[in-house]
């Protein structure tokens, strides 16, 4: 989960690569908390290990990582940048961000996060700057022991470099 344009998809890639090979786990994509609910995920009890990517914060998030029963991994920024990210992103303009249900989701999400056991908080500074440290802490949070190559390994093949000559070998 993270704040829109903080790094939270970079979050999913990792958790996820960590989680598949290390705790028989699978992504299931982005959902909200209402459609997650909904899910067959939130009817079952599975003994794999779920990956999900969200923005905002639910209730039944919230209840799952209270309970131990789920994890969180949250990224955040500083609210200028995400205004001015999520306007480029949307299209909008600065007054129309200003006032998007978006932010203010992000600022509501943002304080019931970090009051939320079981949480690992990153920031989107730290994520840019220091990558090999942001993946040893997520690793550490998903209590999976690993080696340093493997570590620098992943923060590596998601660096904004690798995700750009994804993006160019698609187009």
């Amino acid at each position: 989960c993270g704040m829109y344009r903080s790094g939270s998809t970079w979050q999913y890639q990792i958790v996820s690569e960590l989680v598949e090979k290390y705790q028989n786990g699978r992504r299931i994509g982005f959902m909200t908390g209402d459609e997650f609910q909904r899910s067959e995920y939130a009817k079952i009890l599975s003994s794999q290990t779920l990956i999900l990517k969200c923005h905002d914060y639910h209730p039944i998030y919230g209840e799952l990582c209270k309970l131990g029963e789920a994890k969180a991994v949250y990224s955040f920024r500083d609210l200028r940048e995400v205004v001015l990210s999520l306007a480029w992103k949307l299209g909008f303009s600065f007054s129309e961000t200003i006032r998007s249900d978006a932010l203010r989701n992000a600022i509501d999400s943002y304080y019931k996060w970090i009051v939320t056991p079981h949480t690992l908080i990153q920031t989107y500074n730290k994520i840019n700057a220091q990558p090999v440290l942001a993946v040893k802490e997520i690793a550490e949070h998903l209590d999976i022991d690993i080696e340093s190559d493997t570590i620098e390994h992943l923060s590596l093949k998601f660096s904004k470099e690798s995700n750009l000559d994804r993006m160019r070998f698609f187009t």
